[in-house]
């Protein structure tokens, strides 16, 4: 598999691992790859919306900062989502080998 298709790959698997496992819906994605040549990792960018009650959400949150992956949380927001629930929108960066 190529290195760029399997860094959406990995990334895409975190997420949606994350998700099940804290019981959170999600509700949107997006990823941005940052080629820079010469590093020794690519960041990938990732966009992501979940919806649920607090405490889910509060899981999901800690289950991102504490992966065993390299991800670096830039930022996130909470609001009040459909029929009762939040959501919760974080900016994330995976750190992956080229």
């Amino acid at each position: 598999m190529p290195p760029r298709r399997r860094s959406f790959s990995k990334a895409a698997d975190l997420v949606r691992r994350l998700t099940e496992e804290s019981g959170v819906q999600l509700s949107g994605v997006s990823y941005r790859l940052d080629e820079v040549k010469g590093e020794p990792l690519q960041r990938l960018g990732i966009e992501i919306n979940v919806q649920g009650p607090f405490p889910s959400l509060l899981g999901f949150a800690h289950a991102v900062e504490t992966s065993s992956d390299f991800l670096v949380l830039r930022g996130f927001t909470l609001e009040a989502g459909d029929e009762g629930t939040l959501e919760l929108r974080m900016r994330v960066d995976l750190y992956v080998t080229p």
